[in-house]
């Protein structure tokens, strides 16, 4: 009987032990493999994809994306690069930072050449991105489109 009694013992032991943790510290048990909640875990569009104008003009909507953490929380503060990846275009400002829903924007300019402009948000010093396209159109097609609608010159 007393051998069972001690069985008893370890078990409870074994069951309890993992709850409290072991080593120092006694703090909230974290786990390595994740990233705080406060540190940027994606980012995505939020609007101004697809967007279409006049070569050299400014896309009539701003970019927007929004970056979250690992548990889709909104992170603010969190700076923003903004590069061009094709198309020669440009943006109002090369860096911005997140507001309070984790949100961020800028402005682009469409480049000098017909086709297609890509633009990329990255969160600076992370490999996280989100691509946002617009299509750069030559004045001739939007001159001949309003003339076919009847539309003056």
């Amino acid at each position: 009987m007393h051998r069972h009694a001690r069985r008893s013992l370890t078990i409870t032991v074994l069951l309890i032990s993992p709850m409290f943790g072991c080593g120092e510290g006694g703090g909230e048990v974290t786990d390595p493999e994740q990233p705080p909640d406060d540190t940027p875990a994606g980012i995505g569009v939020v609007s101004g994809i697809s967007q279409s104008g006049v070569v050299g003009s400014e896309l009539a909507e701003p970019l927007v994306a929004k970056v979250v953490s690992r548990v889709g929380a909104p992170l603010p503060g969190i700076t923003v690069s903004w590069v061009v990846e094709a198309g020669g275009g440009s943006f109002a400002s090369e860096t911005s930072v997140t507001d309070q829903d984790g949100l961020v924007q800028t402005t682009y300019t469409l480049g000098d050449t017909p086709g297609e402009n890509a633009m990329v948000a990255v969160v600076t010093g992370t490999s996280l991105s989100a691509r946002f396209l617009a299509m750069a159109l030559p004045a001739q097609v939007l001159w001949f489109a309003r003339r076919e609608r009847g539309g003056g010159p």
